[in-house]
């Protein structure tokens, strides 16, 4: 029978450590796979419907990938990077295109006025009433909507920067609490991980082209993972009544306390961050401001042409076609400008607090990756003791 127990055993202990070998390269091929490759990858968001805590997951996506379809985010930010060129090009357009509109506009308007009485009079109307009250309502109008749209970028950064803070701190407490049970741990991480990847998701910087996010509400997304990190917290509180240890209950206590209420005020900062956000003018106010912004140098145009002592000499003139193009050039300046701070993720003029996220979720990424393995490496550690056995 001796020989018997022994082949059973070899047998058993060959059969162990096979198993423990395809675990440990299943290991390796999993842990292979989380590292980065050398293609120039982007984090991405894609739903997970298999699981209510796994609500986003990072995937790999090439974004130069000329199947995808073009991402309208992208053609907004790369259009407001060059909209500055629009300036210079309608300085450049008026100052050419000028005395071919001038001229017969001179000939074609105030026709039944006197050149010598009515055009003064008519000129006179322009440069008293007309041009004063439209350029004293264009500048009401872009003031105002100029310190709206830079208010709310100030307050955007503001709210992102503490929500950044924020989430570096409660990482320290949440190590503490689940320093015991690595699986739990490992799920708070996780879910960290994926708000952080939620916050850079809004930019639509780091959104593969083939994803639409209009149909996803990442601010919702965003307030169930604070819940369930919540709800994790509050099984250990539930944990240290059962328990009945005072002084760990008091330890413990304390550190569950903090922990909810940083989970707290990011909740807070998010909502807040959500109503700034969602704001917008509406159709209207641009559409009036386009049309005070064109009156301008129509205006401008009019009284050039329509002037008593206006000749083609006159609208030739050097001096005359640049002061008309700085006249046009300057509302265009000021809607490009107010074009951009009205997406405050794209143009020139944008956020780049969203850029610690994805540094955070970087770091926490690599800090699941660490307890994988070491979760991998007592797994099989554990393999073979039980062979041993």
């Amino acid at each position: 029978m001796k020989p018997i127990q022994r082949i059973r055993g070899a047998t058993t202990g060959s059969l162990a450590l096979s198993g423990a070998s395809s675990l440990v390269a299943g290991a390796v091929a999993f842990v292979a796979r989380l590292s980065p490759s050398k293609r120039r990858r982007t984090h991405a968001v894609c739903c997970h419907a298999s699981s209510e805590e796994w609500i986003f997951d990072p995937v790999e996506m090439e974004r130069d990938n000329p199947e995808q379809p073009i991402d309208m985010r992208w053609l907004k930010d790369n259009a407001l990077r060059y909209s500055p060129l629009l300036i210079f090009a309608s300085a450049f357009l008026v100052y050419n295109v000028f005395p071919f509109v001038a001229e017969p506009l001179s000939l074609n308007t105030f026709r039944n006025f006197d050149v010598e009485k009515g055009r003064p009079i008519a000129d006179q109307v322009l440069i008293s009433i007309v041009v004063p009250c439209l350029g004293i309502l264009f500048a009401t109008l872009s003031s105002a909507t100029l310190s709206v749209l830079r208010s709310r970028q100030q307050d955007m950064r503001r709210s992102l920067r503490q929500e950044s803070i924020l989430l570096d701190t409660v990482m320290k407490p949440l190590r503490k609490l689940f320093r015991s049970k690595p699986m739990v741990q490992l799920q708070v991480f996780r879910l960290l991980e994926q708000y952080a990847l939620c916050v850079v998701a809004e930019t639509g910087v780091v959104t593969p082209r083939s994803m639409d996010l209009t149909d996803i509400n990442i601010f919702d997304v965003q307030r169930r993972i604070t819940s369930s990190i919540l709800d994790l917290i509050a099984q250990v509180d539930d944990e240290l009544i059962e328990d009945g240890n005072a002084n760990r209950s008091i330890i413990f206590g304390r550190i569950v306390g903090y922990a909810q209420g940083l989970v707290n005020q990011i909740d807070q900062l998010r909502a807040a961050r959500r109503a700034t956000t969602t704001f917008t003018f509406p159709l209207l106010h641009w559409l009036i401001l386009f049309s005070l912004a064109a009156a301008l140098p129509s205006c401008a145009l009019l009284l050039a042409a329509t002037f008593k002592s206006t000749s083609v000499q006159v609208l030739e003139d050097f001096l005359v076609r640049i002061l008309v193009g700085f006249t046009t050039a300057g509302p265009v300046a000021l809607l490009v400008l107010l074009a951009d701070l009205n997406e405050p993720y794209a143009g020139v003029i944008r956020l780049d607090e969203p850029e610690e996220f994805a540094r955070q979720a970087k770091r926490l990424t690599k800090e699941i990756k660490t307890i994988e393995e070491q979760q991998c490496c007592s797994s099989v550690a554990t393999l073979l003791l039980e062979s041993q056995r």
